[in-house]
């Protein structure tokens, strides 16, 4: 597609869209902030990440939240773009709404093949993942007779980091697919023909990235997804035959941004090779060449997979296994434990009695 020449004054103004910036990248912070308080309140009883039913509590409070964070993104995204598209044109445009666009979270999600709640249901997979590795560790550094156990990230903060970077993400996701179901519409009353990545690096805490930089020279089709990634602040500002705002912006910021280098700091970003592909679950995301990505194949296969819930009784063979590895371990562990290893031991001491307890519920 051909873009047309950057203009001035330059509409929708600056300052509207650096607003809509801040306001997707504040409601993220908050959403980032309310599922990471939850989580570390949940995660202050170590069974209720064992607890299907607690599980299952937590897993729909933390979706409802997300799902609230995200429609109020999406609000703000379909205003905004309604509003760019008039000023862009001189003529009038109404927001078409959350409720009939895939801006709206719900039950669904913003994801494809996986709803909020089961997004989250895998925060509860990683802190029992993070625990059945701090049990190996232990294990291993028993057996290798090692001065001091291996450090690893405890399985709540583990948790909580990943809560917080799912709550994230699909604020961004509702956001994204709010702006592009809006300007689609607007492109279907022939009022705009495409938008453009307009960079925000300062919201980011290392700066626009590479592949947003380069990307920011693509124009895309209105219908077309935002290719995105983690922690992106871009925003897609609409283009019409003959006002493109977001190349104006772009230039003047990349200009700000790296003109103390001289200006080759952004023609190196404006270089960097990337692909846009088809991530499984959030859609288009810029990636490096040769950088791994969950295929939509993948997402599939997982969603497909048949799956059988384990009876109680292979649950406490497979508990009893664990316990009786770490009591191996416990009675090999240093007579005399320097500071480092009793509090690992203690940690290991508590873990035993929680598998103990969790073996008798089941009858074992």
């Amino acid at each position: 597609m051909t873009a047309p020449a950057a203009t001035a004054p330059l509409a929708p103004s600056t300052t509207a869209i650096e607003s809509q910036a801040s306001v997707v990248a504040n409601t993220s912070l908050q959403s980032q902030v309310a599922v990471a308080a939850y989580v570390s309140q949940f995660g202050q009883n170590e069974e209720g990440w064992y607890d299907t039913s607690a599980i299952t509590e937590m897993v729909r409070h933390l979706a409802h939240l997300t799902d609230n964070f995200g429609t109020s993104a999406a609000r703000f995204a379909d205003q905004f773009t309604a509003d760019a598209v008039a000023q862009l044109t001189g003529k009038r445009y109404r927001a078409v709404g959350v409720r009939n666009t895939t801006g709206l979270s719900g039950e669904k999600g913003v994801r494809e093949g996986i709803s909020t709640e089961g997004l989250f249901g895998r925060t509860a997979d990683r802190y029992r993942y993070q625990q059945s590795l701090l049990d190996q560790q232990f294990i291993a550094d028993v057996q290798a007779g090692v001065e001091n156990p291996t450090e690893l990230a405890s399985p709540l903060d583990v948790a909580v980091d990943r809560a917080k970077r799912a709550a994230q993400i699909n604020v961004q996701l509702a956001t994204r697919n709010q702006a592009v179901a809006t300007m689609a519409d607007a492109a279907r009353r022939d009022l705009i023909i495409g938008y453009r990545r307009v960079l925000h690096a300062e919201l980011a805490h290392e700066g626009s990235c590479g592949l947003c930089v380069a990307d920011s020279t693509r124009i895309y089709r209105a219908n077309h997804l935002l290719p995105m990634h983690p922690g992106c602040h871009c925003i897609p500002v609409p283009i019409s035959e003959r006002a493109d705002p977001g190349a104006a912006i772009n230039d003047r910021d990349l200009g700000r941004f790296y003109g103390d280098a001289g200006g080759t700091s952004a023609q190196k970003l404006r270089e960097t090779r990337y692909k846009v592909d088809d991530h499984g679950e959030i859609g288009p995301v810029l990636r490096p060449f040769g950088a791994p990505i969950r295929t939509a194949e993948e997402a599939r296969r997982d969603t497909n997979r048949p799956r059988r819930a384990k009876t109680d009784v292979e649950k406490a063979r497979t508990l009893r296994a664990r316990r009786d590895k770490l009591d191996r371990a416990m009675q090999k562990a240093p007579m005399t434990p320097t500071p480092a290893w009793k509090t690992r031991m203690d940690q290991v001491g508590r873990r035993i009695d929680r598998l103990d307890r969790e073996i008798v519920k089941l009858g074992g």
